[in-house]
C-alpha cells in the first residue's frame, strides 16, 4: 500500500494514497448512508442533494482515524480541544473526504460501465479450448 505525505501548517501527515479494500468497504457503507435521504444517483457523488452535514461528519470522522497513519488520531482526539491538530481536523477530513470519495466514485463509474459493456460470444476469451458454458469452475 502506497503512503504519501500532507502537508497542513507545519504538520506533515502519511496517509493512504488509496484506502485498504477493507477501509474502502466501510467507506463506501458509510457514503450509501449519507445518500440515504438525498437527491440523486449514490454511485455519482456529485449529483447527490439535500446533504446531511452530520453524515459527512461520520464520513470525516472515519477518515481522520482510519485513513491518517501518523500521526495516529484515535476517537478521543476529536473531541480534545488541546489536541494539536484540533483546529484543522475539519479542513483535513474535507481533504480526505474529497480524496478519497473521488476514488471511490471513480471507481464505482468504472464498474458501471464493464457492467453496461456487452460482451460478444466472439471477445469472451475460450480457455484450454472450451467455450465459457462448457469450462470448469474448479470445485
Amino acid at each position: 500500500m502506497k503512503i504519501e505525505n500532507y502537508t497542513i501548517g507545519d504538520k506533515i501527515l502519511q496517509i493512504y494514497s488509496r484506502l485498504p479494500y477493507r477501509l474502502e468497504c466501510k467507506l463506501e457503507v458509510l457514503i450509501m448512508k449519507m445518500s440515504q435521504g438525498m437527491k440523486g444517483d449514490p454511485n455519482d457523488i456529485s449529483t447527490l442533494k439535500g446533504f446531511d452535514i452530520s453524515k459527512k461528519i461520520d464520513i470525516n470522522d472515519f477518515l481522520l482515524i482510519n485513513a491518517i497513519l501518523q500521526p495516529k488520531i484515535i476517537d478521543d482526539d476529536l473531541n480534545n480541544a488541546e489536541h494539536e491538530l484540533n483546529c484543522k481536523f475539519r479542513k483535513i477530513g474535507n481533504y480526505l473526504f474529497e480524496k478519497y470519495v473521488k476514488q471511490y466514485s471513480e471507481k464505482i463509474l468504472e464498474k458501471k460501465k464493464l457492467m453496461k459493456s456487452p460482451i460478444s460470444p466472439q471477445k469472451v476469451p475460450i480457455k484450454n479450448g472450451l467455450k465459457p458454458t462448457q469450462q470448469n469452475t474448479g470445485g
